[in-house]
């Protein structure tokens, strides 16, 4: 006995380092990406350095994220038959060479973010890390945007321009990790572990029990191995449908969990939802949606060079309620005439009387808050929840409600591991009661089929279908016919008459 109890301490040791190593390291294995420019710059204090030849600049900044995977810039006059490149490099404080990549100039976005991907590397909190930009232009017109020192993102502290050093800096966002497939990846090893740990203490238990734990750690780790393979698709990467697999219909649920948060009116349980940045579509776009306003030579984030117009993206109730003579009130509070409306390439201009007032992000705030006042100056809701009426609805109900308490990306996280979890639990617990009705190899042969489906892990996640649902039918009749009477027995499957 003793012999067994110095075993599970080890085991036990072992496993919890095992796990905690896992977690730790949940955000090194890869996921989406999450981009947080987070400016606050205008147009007026914007302007483009001139890449004639060479150009570099060293961007020092502290990273907001762990995991970093690249960077998103902005260049303007890219010509198809530069033949120039754009090269990045990623170093320490100590100048040691962490990551780099480089893309032809050819193929970079013009007057719009473009985005490098990088090796990915894990950075520290509070530390000071380096981003090289170096661009070389063939045609001599390429520029690339900057911000003033007022205006920069949140992680920048410093910039210099062919060794010198210059005020504000690049205008560039830094993508990291998201942190949901973070979650996801760490709620697996601790699933992982704490089996792991029931599995080990069977060693101190008698015969009888021993084998009742270990069957349902192994039911368990069935259900952990699914489920993984749900969310993450690991056991076929010829699957490419995996990765975009019914976006369209998963933004009616994100689109009914924004229309709660911005206090629009729910037509129905389920919709596509759309605001002054156009229809959401999924969790990213809610994510960085502050940022998606239009951004070229002559706007902003939306705002023009000229100070007295904004341009947003259309919408139902958004085009009734900025018109001509009808007054609109910015984040922080000022409140202008709007003297003329144009809808152009499924953009918006609004044009105010602003009296002589410049506006801008940096002195009005984001145009997300831009909202339209009634006669009496109250605020309207400019958000348009357009019901999805097909279904009723029920999960969209649900997930409306449970999300009040948390952010969208974070409730669309939570609810897709909820999701992922149910299905594979009901495949594991139906394989169960297939084995105890008829035998072990249909069993097998039904957790093999519905573990390895493309068509079952593509539809496993998205929480518009709620997959678990499809198969409670089968397990709550597989239920009493397992308590009906004695199993068939291996071979007679068929009743005989």
């Amino acid at each position: 006995m003793k012999k067994n109890i110095i075993i599970f301490i080890i085991l036990s040791v072992f496993l919890a380092a095992a796990g905690a190593a896992a977690v730790y390291s949940a955000d090194i294995i890869g996921g989406t990406d999450c981009i947080y420019p987070h400016f606050k710059f205008s147009m007026h204090n914007q302007t483009e350095w001139d890449i004639t030849d060479e150009f570099s600049a060293a961007q020092s900044f502290s990273p907001r994220g762990r995991c970093f995977k690249g960077a998103e810039l902005m260049f303007s006059n890219v010509r198809p038959d530069d033949t120039g490149s754009v090269q990045l490099k990623l170093t320490d404080s100590g100048g040691k060479l962490l990551s780099e990549a480089a893309v032809p100039a050819a193929g970079l976005a013009d007057c719009t973010w473009s985005r490098i991907d990088m090796p990915q590397r894990i950075l520290k909190a509070g530390e000071v890390y380096t981003l090289t930009v170096n661009v070389s232009s063939s045609t001599g017109t390429m520029q690339v945007f900057t911000v003033s020192s007022d205006d920069d993102a949140d992680e920048n502290i410093a910039c210099t321009v062919r060794g010198k050093a210059e005020e504000g800096g690049l205008l560039a966002a830094y993508v990291y990790e998201d942190s949901a497939q973070t979650f996801f990846l760490r709620v697996f090893a601790v699933l992982c572990t704490l089996i792991g740990e029931v599995s080990a203490l069977c060693i101190l238990l008698g015969d009888k029990l021993r084998k009742r734990v270990l069957r349902v750690c192994a039911c368990c780790m069935l259900w952990v191995v699914m489920s993984v393979n749900f969310m993450f698709n690991i056991l076929c990467p010829s699957n490419k449908l995996f990765d975009d697999f019914q976006h369209d219909s998963e933004e009616f649920l994100v689109g009914a969990i924004a229309a709660g948060y911005d206090g629009a009116k729910i037509t129905f349980n389920i919709g596509r939802y759309s605001n002054t940045t156009g229809v959401i579509r999924s969790v990213y776009e809610y994510r960085t949606m502050g940022n998606s306003f239009l951004s070229s030579r002559e706007y902003a984030n939306g705002y023009s060079k000229e100070g007295n117009k904004v341009v947003i993206k259309p919408g139902p109730i958004i085009n009734e309620v900025f018109t001509p003579g009808k007054k609109a009130v910015f984040a922080d509070g000022s409140v202008y005439t709007i003297t003329d409306t144009v809808i152009e390439g499924g953009k918006l201009y609004i044009t105010f009387d602003t009296h002589g007032d410049i506006l801008s992000e940096r002195v009005n705030g984001n145009l997300l808050e831009l909202k339209a006042l009634d006669d009496n100056g109250n605020k309207l809701s400019v958000g348009f929840h357009d019901g999805y009426k097909s279904q009723f609805g029920l999960h969209g109900l649900v997930f409306r409600t449970l999300a009040k308490s948390m952010e969208l990306p974070e409730a669309v996280a939570c609810f897709k591991l909820a999701t992922v979890l149910l299905t594979a639990a009901v495949f594991v617990i139906i394989s169960v009661l297939i084995s105890k009705k008829y035998d072990r190899l249909m069993a097998v042969c039904f957790y093999a089929v519905f573990l390895l489906s493309p068509w079952i892990v593509n539809f496993a996640r998205i929480l518009y279908w709620v997959e678990f649902t499809w198969f409670m039918p089968m397990l709550v009749g597989l239920i009493p016919c397992n308590a009906a009477g004695e199993p068939q027995g291996k071979g007679h499957m068929l009743h005989r008459g």
